[in-house]
């Protein structure tokens, strides 16, 4: 006769396991903070840089409205004068919607605005961007580089 079941160091095997993979995942789902503040200024940077790539693709400047609970890309209405108001959205690359961030999970940023001129530059001074939580993002205004790290 067989009896089916789990032995006793089976059961303990799997128990300590299971202990071990809590330990270090839990943490992780307690303290996001570290990593949402992360995942913001990463998003950021990347914004920042599609920006100036767009401003330079299309020879049109494109700006980047920074404010403590978002951000928002946008461009001149078509045909872009150089001049006047940033009313157009940007289209996020990854999908046809226009590229923004207004859910931080608590993050917040330094309120700015990079302006991006067809040549890539940022404007004659730099510009550095809080994200509370995680490093500061500095622009270059004479080249427009994003010293995100």
């Amino acid at each position: 006769m067989r009896i089916h079941g789990f032995t006793t160091i089976e059961l303990i095997a799997v128990v300590i396991i299971v202990g071990i993979l809590a330990a270090f995942t839990v943490p992780h789902f307690l303290g996001r903070a570290a990593f949402d503040a992360r995942g913001v200024h990463d998003s950021l940077a990347s914004a920042l840089r599609y920006a100036q790539k767009v401003a330079i693709a299309s020879n049109c400047p494109i700006q980047v409205q920074i404010r403590t609970g978002g951000y928002s890309v946008k461009q001149q209405p078509s045909p872009c004068s150089k001049t006047g108001s940033f009313t157009l959205p940007v289209t996020d690359p990854a999908g046809n919607t226009p590229l923004q961030l207004t859910d931080l999970h608590g993050v917040t940023l330094t309120p700015a605005t990079v302006t991006f001129s067809p040549s890539g530059a940022a404007g004659s001074a730099d510009t550095t961007i809080a994200v509370s939580g995680a490093a500061s993002i500095p622009v270059i205004g004479a080249t427009g580089y994003v010293d995100a790290r």
